[in-house]
């Protein structure tokens, strides 16, 4: 695996299901005792017109997007999560089957967040 096919595995595997996944909540908490918060997110969510409730699939989208890019940029190491006093970096290796190491934040490749599609894919 690569870099460009880390960010893709990324947007398939990760982005498309975690929208899935909230706008699911939204339209009914499963389980036998969901939380008392999203019972009341759904019920605000029913009572939006219908294109009230797409823009609101378009916005979280678009935390999802933001969220997944400042994360690339922090594997990148062009922010930072820590103290800036502290100088780790951070180096992602992909593994494959039989053993070979690729670096997938190679500081001389191109960035993770450069990668990662503007529209989200």
């Amino acid at each position: 695996m690569n870099a460009a096919e880390f960010v893709d595995a990324l947007v398939a595997n990760v982005r498309r299901p975690t929208i899935d996944g909230v706008m699911e909540v939204l339209d009914g908490p499963s389980g036998r005792r969901p939380r008392e918060s999203l019972l009341r997110l759904s019920r605000w969510f029913h009572s939006l017109p219908l294109d009230d409730q797409a823009r609101l699939n378009e916005v979280v989208a678009e935390v999802v997007d933001r969220t997944m890019f400042n994360v690339l940029c922090a594997i990148d190491g062009v922010s930072t999560i820590a103290d800036p006093a502290d100088v780790s970096r951070f180096r992602l290796f992909a593994v494959s089957p039989d053993g070979e190491h690729t670096l997938l934040n190679d500081p001389e490749g191109e960035y993770l967040h450069d990668l990662y599609p503007q529209s989200g894919g």
